[in-house]
């Protein structure tokens, strides 16, 4: 099965958390906290540019209170989202970047606040250092 869709300005769009060829789809919208409790945290979009691989990481100090759940409905502390090769036929999903892969998932938090990730792109050893946005006020993002 595929799904496709039009993300328009996504690697432009303040209102979401870009870290290299990865868009986290509303990562930098706040949520009201309310909202936030009542669900568990919130829903992201995750796309990574065609020909990318990205690791996304919950740091160890928050994996008590934090995790991801893109696929089959596990809470993980680290996905890989690998991208359908470049010039991959079947990828009918754009943004204003050019063409992409997305996932639909979500973040899970035990309380509202700046959830930091570590994002690694490709064959990088080092990680990128992000914060998605899960619930009132924006986080931080210097080095993404």
């Amino acid at each position: 099965m595929q799904s496709w869709g039009q993300f328009g300005q996504a690697f432009t769009d303040p209102r979401n958390l870009v870290v290299g060829p990865l868009v986290f789809a509303g990562g930098n919208v706040t949520t009201p906290a309310a909202t936030v409790q009542a669900h568990g945290g919130s829903k992201y979009p995750v796309l990574v540019k065609l020909g990318h691989a990205v690791t996304v990481q919950i740091p160890e100090e928050v994996r008590r209170t934090a995790g991801l759940v893109y696929g089959p409905g596990r809470i993980a502390h680290t996905i890989t989202f690998v991208a359908c090769p470049r010039g991959e036929k079947k990828s009918n999903t754009s943004s204003a970047g050019g063409p992409v892969t997305f996932w639909s998932g979500f973040v899970m938090t035990r309380s509202p606040g700046c959830i930091p990730l570590d994002v690694y792109v490709d064959d990088e050893s080092s990680p990128r250092h992000a914060a998605v946005t899960v619930g009132p006020g924006p986080c931080e993002n210097a080095d993404s």
